[in-house]
């Protein structure tokens, strides 16, 4: 069974079960985890924050990816779900 692994407060059952939930690889995952920063896991380019998500029920995410964490869902699903209810945020 594979070891537990907890990214930005959340705790995913797997290294697969993160990266799946993420939209990240495996090995982007495990080097993150191996370096001792899983956080860093979902950050993309150079540290620039994501820019924040409000969904249609007022919840607020630093970013796309932490809502799609936090919800168990994929960023893809988030992002039609904001583009479904807020045409702006398709930015």
């Amino acid at each position: 069974m594979a070891d537990p692994v907890r990214i930005q407060g959340v705790v995913y059952r797997s290294v697969c079960a993160a990266a799946r939930a993420l939209g990240r690889s495996r090995h982007t995952i495990a080097r993150a985890l191996d370096r001792g920063d899983p956080d860093s896991a979902v950050a993309r380019g150079r540290g620039h924050p994501g820019k924040p998500a409000t969904l249609a029920d007022g919840r607020t995410f630093p970013s796309r990816a932490a809502a799609a964490a936090a919800l168990g869902l994929t960023p893809t699903a988030v992002y039609r779900h904001l583009a479904k209810f807020d045409p702006e945020a398709r930015a």
